[in-house]
């Protein structure tokens, strides 16, 4: 009878929030070089966590990106952002997330707030999200960021400071 109690339980609060797992997503960023867009992703990244729209203040996620698995469409542009001087992969082989507070800010608009690490600097960031639906939900949004405050390359009048950080974030089905 106990058993049964515990599993009553747990099924009832699947209803209201996801459980800490992996969660679905897409990750890419944008940065102009010679006044030119030019694109990339991570090979390899993951967001783990509690992801509840219906009570925010629940929600915990943490997210890793594996700096080696850089993709801008260009191998040889690839293994110099992994060097010393922009993303350092052998002495910092992965940028962090981890969020502190999802907050509602309109209809189907929410805020992410957490601490973002790249190359052993953190610094505080918010991420403006929209809940948008297209079979599933997801949370989609943008965030720009100065990579010089992360160390990422030197000053440069060719490479842009603002980095287009895109995500996807799917909601769990709960």
């Amino acid at each position: 009878m106990k058993n049964f109690a515990l599993t009553i339980f747990a099924f009832c609060l699947s209803f209201h929030m996801s459980v800490f797992a992996q969660l679905e997503h897409e990750l890419s960023f944008t940065i102009k070089n010679f006044g030119v867009n030019v694109d990339g992703s991570f090979g390899a990244s993951k967001v783990m966590g509690t992801l509840d729209l219906n009570n925010p203040q629940q929600t915990k996620l943490e997210a890793t990106v594996d700096v080696k698995t850089i993709d801008t469409g260009n191998s040889t542009r690839d293994e110099h952002l992994k060097e010393a001087e922009y993303f350092d992969a052998v002495n910092f082989p992965e940028i962090r997330f981890r969020s502190t507070a999802l907050a509602v800010v309109g209809l189907n608009n929410y805020q992410l707030s957490g601490i973002l690490t790249i190359k052993g600097s953190s610094q505080e960031v918010a991420i403006p999200l929209e809940l948008e639906t297209d079979g599933s939900q997801y949370l989609k949004g943008e965030l720009s960021i100065n990579r010089l405050d992360f160390g990422v390359g030197g000053r440069s009048l060719i490479l842009s400071k603002t980095v287009v950080i895109s995500l996807r974030l799917e909601v769990p089905k709960s």
